[in-house]
């Protein structure tokens, strides 16, 4: 009924049409008194209707007529009807009982009398509903114990969020707040999160957060050691052009004319050596912030480009048994320059030939992980996602010192400084191969230098 329209108030009684029935008013004085009693309990108004819509019991209203009642017509027809009234009081509501909707409407409820297939009578039954504040002041008790276990499982719940969510959000903006510190001094953090949750968002975000950290402090050492590494291999050049300048100031009437060429020789290399430098210097700040690009390269046809130029500096590129259709997902520019930092390598350590070999492997027996997936046919691309692909570079040259193995991919580590070497092609290849998921380390070899390149 809660949908139920709101109908106008109770429509008033008529006179009855015809005479009364005479065995209907007998019936009603003997069930009068039993409705009377029935009302007390009940707190509605009752009465009995005859066949014609006239009451014959009730309370201050009988022998009168609601046969024009819509309700009563329906129960007349044998109908079960319950509507909604507006209710006519001779009383003024009290103030706060405006905000029930119950102090202002009546429940009317017609239920038709059938014995068989014949109608009797109708009854007819009004109450008004309970003002709302009345319902809830009867019910206080049963009220003030749900609050009260309402209350309960607030606090439980809040308890559950701070020891589960906010404890843990708390912990990591304290521990990020002592690192930013940290960082501001420039002292390297020793930042370590504790908190833990076993929300999945919650415990995600710290690892997150600690991963972030953990890159932020390597990248801060890194920046030292490297700001370091540069000073250091600036100031040798450096030193030796401020002393060979102040030796030509002092001493150029004395020096021998083959004197000053020994010293502008020895200028012209120091110039050259810090030239060769920056220019490793910003190919090494072009790899350390290279963004990968979605691009493939045939080998193949790369490294025949390179025999070609190869060829004119003395060195051999040999591709025997080379799949000419194998492709890794990286841009053709950047192996070119991987390769051309080896190749290059391999002729300052006396090459004249290198041997270039690829295989595909399972990625499960591979140490490093990469994301450079092979591209093959689209049939095979399951297979293939769990495959590598491995390239091994061998040269004829000198090669390379167990001893320095170790070092080998250390920034501004070279054996050449006096021919000029920086020490960072090694490293611009592996950053490179590594911003792109791949990975680069020596292998032993009895004869030449040996690299294994891996792709997966």
């Amino acid at each position: 009924m809660a949908n139920d329209p709101v109908l106008s108030p109770r429509p008033k009684p008529k006179n009855p049409k015809g005479e009364f029935n005479v065995y209907a008013q007998a019936i009603g004085d003997k069930m009068n008194p039993l409705l009377k009693e029935a009302q007390k309990t009940t707190l509605a108004g009752l009465k009995i209707l005859d066949t014609d819509g006239t009451v014959v019991v009730g309370r201050g209203e009988r022998y009168v007529s609601f046969a024009h009642a819509p309700e009563i017509q329906r129960a007349l027809k044998g109908e079960y009807v319950s509507v909604i009234r507006q209710r006519v009081s001779d009383e003024a509501p009290a103030p706060l009982n405006s905000i029930s909707r119950g102090s202002k409407i009546d429940v009317y409820v017609a239920l038709p009398i059938i014995e068989g297939n014949r109608l009797l009578g109708v009854v007819w039954v009004n109450r008004t509903p309970k003002d709302v504040l009345k319902a809830l002041y009867e019910r206080r008790e049963d009220l003030g114990i749900f609050l009260f276990l309402s209350l309960l499982v607030i606090m439980l719940i809040s308890l559950l969020l701070a020891s589960r969510v906010t404890e843990p959000l708390s912990s990591l903006v304290d521990e990020l707040k002592s690192f930013s510190k940290g960082e501001l001094k420039g002292v390297k953090s020793n930042l370590k999160i504790k908190s833990k949750s076993r929300i999945h968002e919650i415990a995600f975000l710290n690892e997150q957060v600690k991963e972030m950290i953990e890159k932020i402090e390597h990248r801060s050492q890194y920046i030292k050691n490297f700001a370091m590494h540069v000073s250091h291999e600036f100031k040798g050049p450096l030193t030796g052009l401020k002393g060979a300048t102040e030796i030509l100031r002092d001493n150029s009437d004395q020096m021998k004319p083959e004197e000053k060429i020994e010293f502008f020789a020895m200028l012209s290399r120091e110039i050259n050596r810090l030239d060769n430098l920056l220019d490793r210097l910003k190919q090494m700040a072009k790899a350390d912030v290279y963004v990968p690009k979605n691009e493939s390269c045939v080998l193949f046809h790369l490294l025949k480009s390179l025999q070609e130029s190869y060829r004119a500096k003395n060195l051999k590129i040999k591709t025997d048994g080379f799949d000419k259709k194998l492709k890794v997902q990286v841009p053709a520019d950047i192996l070119e320059t991987v390769f051309a930092n080896l190749f290059d390598n391999a002729l300052q350590n006396g090459a004249s030939e290198v041997k270039v070999s690829a295989s595909i492997v399972e990625k499960k027996k591979l140490n490093s992980v990469s994301s450079i997936w092979l591209l093959k046919d689209e049939d095979e691309k399951n297979r293939r996602k769990s495959q590598s692909v491995e390239l091994m570079i061998q040269d004829d040259g000198r090669g390379i010192s167990e001893d320095c193995y170790e070092n080998l991919f250390t920034p501004f580590f070279t054996t050449r400084r006096w021919e000029g070497g920086t020490g960072l092609g090694l490293v611009i290849v592996k950053t490179l191969l590594e911003s792109h998921g791949g990975s680069i380390r020596v292998e032993p070899s009895s004869h030449g230098a040996c690299f294994k390149l891996l792709f997966s």
